[in-house]
C-alpha cells in the first residue's frame, strides 16, 4: 500500500503542470545562450531543442533584458536541460517562454541522499519514518489539497487530514508499541485544542488570509473563492503538527527512560522529573521555531525594512502578522504538548513497569 502511495504520488506531482488549460510544458535542451546589447535590444536569447512535445525542434527564447530580471544572472551551459511552456492561443497558434531550470534531478539526489543517512544511522526505524513521511505527503496531496480545491471547508478538511495524518504516520515512524501510543494520544489531543484555539486568534487579531504572495496570486486564478482564513489555518495546523510529533515523542521517551532508570518512581516524581526536560524542551524550541520562520520570510523582512515605513505599521501588516502569529500559534501548540504528554506518560507508566 504504501508503495502505491508514492507512486500515485510521484504520477501525480509529474503530470501536473501538463494538465494546465492552454498551457503545456516540455524539457528541453540548451543549444546556445546569446546576449544582445544594441541602441535597439538589451535581452539574452536562449536556442533550445524540444525534447518532449514536437522533438528536435530549435527555438528562441527571450530571457529579457530588464536589471532586476533573476534571469540575468543565471548561468545556462550548452546541453543543459530547462523547461518550456507553450500557450495555446485563441487563433489556433502556439507561443513558446522559458520557464524553469530542470532541477528536479539535483533535488532527487539531494533527496537519495537524504534517505541513505536516514537509513544508515537509523536502520529500520529510519525506514519506517521514511513511510511515515510517503504516507503524509500522500494524504496532503491527494487528499487535503484536492478536498479543498473542491470547496470543502479548509479548517475541518485540514483538521481531519493533520488527524489522519498522524494515525498514521507516527505508529510508521516510532513503531507500533506503548511510547507510540502515548505520543499519537498527545498529539490529537494537543492538535485539537490548539486547532479550535487558533480558529479564535486568527478571527481575533483579524486576519484573512491574504498576507502572502501566493494567497494574493490565488485570488486571481480561479481558486478566487476559497475560505483563505482557513486556509491560513490549515498551514498553522501542519506546522505545528511536525512540532507536535517532535515534542510529545521526545517526551514520552524522556517519562520511559526516567520509569527504566527509577523503576519506584510513582507518578508524581515522574511527571515532575519530566517536566524538567520538557522546560528544557519549550526553551529550544520557541528560538527554533522564532528562527525558522524568520530564515523562511527573510525576504519579506528585508522588502518591509526596505520601506523605511514605521515598525508599528510594520508589525501591523497583514504580511507581518500572519507570520507572528503563526509562530506563537506554533509555540502555544508546543508548550500545550509538553504537559500533557507528560501527564499520559507519567500515569501509564507510573501504574505500569517499564520493560
Amino acid at each position: 500500500m504504501k508503495k502505491i502511495l508514492l507512486i500515485i504520488f510521484s504520477f501525480v506531482c509529474l503530470i501536473q503542470p501538463t494538465l494546465a488549460e492552454g498551457v503545456h510544458y516540455f524539457k528541453a535542451e540548451v543549444l546556445e545562450v546569446q546576449d544582445v546589447k544594441d541602441e535597439y535590444m538589451d535581452d539574452r536569447i536562449l536556442r533550445v531543442r524540444l525534447l518532449e512535445g514536437e522533438i528536435d525542434k530549435e527555438l528562441d527564447l527571450s530571457l529579457g533584458g530588464q536589471a532586476f530580471n533573476p534571469l540575468r544572472i543565471a548561468e545556462f551551459y550548452r546541453g543543459e536541460t530547462v523547461v518550456v511552456s507553450m500557450l495555446e492561443k485563441s487563433d489556433g497558434t502556439y507561443e513558446y517562454f522559458f520557464n524553469e531550470k530542470y532541477r528536479l534531478p539535483q533535488v532527487f539526489m539531494l533527496f537519495g541522499f537524504f534517505v541513505f543517512l536516514s537509513v544508515f544511522f537509523a536502520r529500520g526505524r529510519g525506514v519506517g519514518s521514511l513511510l511515515g513521511l510517503v504516507v503524509s505527503l500522500g494524504i496532503l496531496f491527494l487528499l487535503i489539497i484536492p478536498l479543498i480545491v473542491k470547496g470543502y471547508s479548509p479548517f475541518y478538511t485540514g483538521l481531519f487530514g493533520c488527524f489522519l495524518i498522524a494515525i498514521c504516520s507516527i505508529p510508521l515512524s516510532h513503531g507500533f508499541n506503548k511510547i507510540s501510543a502515548i505520543v499519537l494520544s498527545s498529539i490529537l489531543l494537543t492538535l485539537f485544542v490548539s486547532a479550535f484555539f487558533s480558529l479564535f486568534v486568527v478571527y481575533f487579531t483579524q486576519l484573512f488570509g491574504f498576507g502572502s504572495e501566493s494567497a494574493f496570486s490565488a485570488q486571481l486564478s480561479s481558486l478566487a473563492s476559497l475560505d483563505f482564513r482557513g486556509v491560513l489555518l490549515v498551514g498553522i495546523l501542519l506546522g505545528a503538527l511536525g512540532v507536535l510529533d517532535d515534542v510529545c515523542a521526545t517526551q514520552a521517551r524522556a517519562i520511559y527512560e526516567i520509569k527504566k532508570a527509577g523503576p519506584n518512581l510513582g507518578f508524581k516524581s515522574l511527571f515532575n522529573h519530566g517536566m524538567n526536560v520538557g522546560k528544557e524542551h519549550i526553551f529550544a524550541l520557541i528560538n527554533t521555531l522564532a528562527l525558522a520562520y524568520s530564515g523562511a520570510f527573510l525576504p519579506l523582512l528585508l522588502l518591509l525594512y526596505n520601506e523605511n515605513l514605521p515598525l508599528w505599521v510594520v508589525l501591523n501588516s497583514e504580511m507581518l502578522s500572519e507570520e507572528i502569529v503563526r509562530t506563537i500559534l506554533g509555540s502555544i501548540s508546543l508548550v500545550l504538548a509538553v504537559p500533557v504528554t507528560n501527564l499520559l506518560a507519567s500515569w501509564y507508566f507510573a501504574k505500569n513497569e517499564s520493560k
